[in-house]
């Protein structure tokens, strides 16, 4: 996390409250209180980030899916829309994780003269709107995670 990032006590509680139930330990959390919605996101390092499906074997479910469990878990408790994103240290890994991006599809990050950067995910026209989400909700996640973590300026998404 870049220096200049500070968390709220809030943020401190429910990354505490993340651990507890998932097992592994958030780097960031993102409270998001705009819209009908009220959501928040974890930033999970890769090491750390297996923690979770094991955390989902003490949960019963009939869910299929073990991380399913886990973010629909969290939320009944949390009360809020809950995300994990897996961090890292690669910008373009980072983003394609971030954005479930296909194989077909692309992250690119581009220099520009002046020392910025910024990054262009090439989408396909039939995925645009799930990577864009819900009144911009993933793509404003996406770039205020990239802004603290790459120093990058913006993200576009073609």
């Amino acid at each position: 996390m870049l220096e200049n990032t500070k968390l709220t006590g809030d943020e401190l509680g429910l990354m505490s409250l993340f651990e507890s139930v998932s097992g592994a330990t958030a780097m960031d959390c993102i409270i998001d209180e705009e819209g009908d919605e009220e959501g928040v996101t974890f930033l999970v390092g890769e090491k750390e980030f297996p923690k979770i499906f094991r955390s989902a074997r003490g949960l019963a479910t009939s869910h299929k899916n073990p991380f399913q469990a886990v973010l629909e878990h969290l939320g009944r408790i949390m009360r809020r829309r809950v995300e994990i994103v897996k961090f890292s240290d690669d910008i373009t890994r980072f983003l394609q994780d971030f954005f479930s991006l296909s194989r077909s599809e692309s992250v690119s990050v581009v220099k520009r003269p002046d020392g910025s950067t910024y990054a262009v995910i090439y989408a396909s026209p039939r995925r645009k709107g799930a990577i864009i989400g819900r009144r911009g909700y993933r793509a404003k996640q996406g770039r205020t995670l990239a802004r603290r973590y790459f120093d990058l300026q913006t993200i576009y998404i073609k």
